[in-house]
């Protein structure tokens, strides 16, 4: 795989991508350095402005309890991208190495890998979250570790798809006569030609991670309060849909652009990366 300008010259000239980077940039930016940016505090009540529409104090308008929703979603979003950066990173290194190490190794450890594998796809994912929830309890660290249970499986059967076919290519049939050892067999020569798949999948995993911890969120068993979420802004904004509809469609509209942005992304990554998942390419 080519290096980062190399990567960035393919993508440059999609517009949407490039549009969905900055988006994203800029998120990440404006969430680390979310004390600075927000015109006021998240957290402090103001009952003269309870539930006060959108204006120039207040471009998002206040909630319930007169807090200004605008600093409440510039938390929430650092809260979701946080957990669903986290859940991604985990998810991605659980399941490429069960998916190298199955489809190099085959046999019954790939026939016990695989296993695992099928049976965490088996369940829903949302009710599979849940339940990891519920047992353990709704906190950040929950959402985080039930996300990157339910996700790394996908990681898992896409990386063995392609780890078995480059296990059977002439260069690694080369590297094994000449005595190399499996573990750098998997590191010099299975792993680099996987990456490109990875990170597809892992800039479209991520919006889907966003959308999980929104929905456990929104659900009541994700961040818990006074620590705003997206999803549960949106949960709150529920009750007051007619009176005050900001209150929904603000950290609403802040989930889908997030989500939308990290799929393009990722399909302007597939569409640049996948002439070099050619199998038996080496690098």
């Amino acid at each position: 795989m080519n290096n980062l300008s190399d990567l960035w010259h393919g993508i440059k000239t999609n517009r949407g991508a490039v549009v969905s980077i900055a988006v994203v940039l800029a998120a990440i930016v404006v969430s680390l350095i979310a004390p600075v940016v927000t015109p006021h505090d998240p957290f402090g009540a103001d009952l003269d402005s309870v539930r006060s529409g959108p204006c120039l104090r207040h471009p998002f308008g206040t909630d319930e309890l007169g807090r200004d929703i605008l600093s409440r979603v510039i938390y929430g979003s650092r809260t979701s991208l946080a957990i669903a950066g986290a859940a991604t990173c985990i998810a991605v290194v659980i399941g490429t190495l069960v998916g190298i190490v199955g489809g190099y190794a085959r046999g019954k450890t790939d026939l016990a890998l695989v296993g695992i594998t099928d049976l965490t796809l088996a369940f829903p994912s949302l009710l599979l979250a849940i339940g990891i929830t519920v047992v353990l309890g709704p906190s950040a660290y929950t959402v985080l570790l039930a996300l990157a249970l339910v996700g790394w499986a996908t990681f898992a059967r896409l990386v063995r798809g392609l780890a078995i076919s480059i296990s059977e290519t002439d260069y690694v049939r080369a590297a094994v006569a000449a005595g190399c050892s499996r573990t750098r067999i998997l590191l010099a020569h299975v792993l680099p030609n996987c990456l490109p798949l990875i990170i597809v999948a892992a800039s479209l995993r991520f919006g889907a991670f966003i959308l999980g911890e929104s929905a456990l969120s929104f659900l009541g068993l994700g961040v818990r309060p006074p620590m705003p979420s997206l999803g549960s802004m949106v949960n709150l904004g529920r009750e007051f849909m007619r009176a005050a509809p900001w209150m929904t469609f603000f950290p609403g509209a802040v989930i889908a652009l997030l989500i939308l942005c990290f799929n393009t992304i990722g399909d302007a990554l597939r569409d640049h990366l996948d002439p070099r998942l050619k199998l038996g390419q080496h690098n």
